[in-house]
């Protein structure tokens, strides 16, 4: 689907954003506005290994491989992934999560945005 529309829930934990983005979901004309950007999230994992997308950098896999052994993500923060990949990611998931009137709805905290996008 093209993304014609964004839509950005902008937020802070604990203000009822869930409850926001559940009732906008349910429209089904606001996209599919969910934490794509709070990497720490199984539901980034469970997209990242379906998609195959960001990749993790090659400088970063002795790294990546001893947390995965400890039982964490093996991603520590956005840098562990190449630009370009975290790019690709973006584009895949406004594909997937657009609906069909061209919305790809996004929510974000304040300190994902900061962490990720400044």
């Amino acid at each position: 689907m093209t993304t014609r529309r964004l839509l950005a829930i902008a937020s802070v934990e604990r203000t009822g954003s869930t409850l926001l983005c559940s009732i906008l979901r349910a429209t089904k004309a606001a996209g599919n506005p969910v934490e794509y950007l709070n990497i720490q999230t199984n539901n980034f994992a469970t997209f990242r290994e379906r998609h195959h997308t960001p990749r993790i950098k090659a400088s970063f896999l002795p790294m990546a491989l001893a947390r995965k052994a400890t039982g964490r993500f093996p991603w520590r923060d956005i840098s562990s992934f190449s630009r370009t990949s975290f790019i690709d990611y973006l584009h895949e998931i406004a594909e997937v999560n657009t609906t069909s009137n061209g919305v790809f709805g996004v929510k974000m905290h304040w300190n994902q945005y900061k962490r990720h996008m400044l």
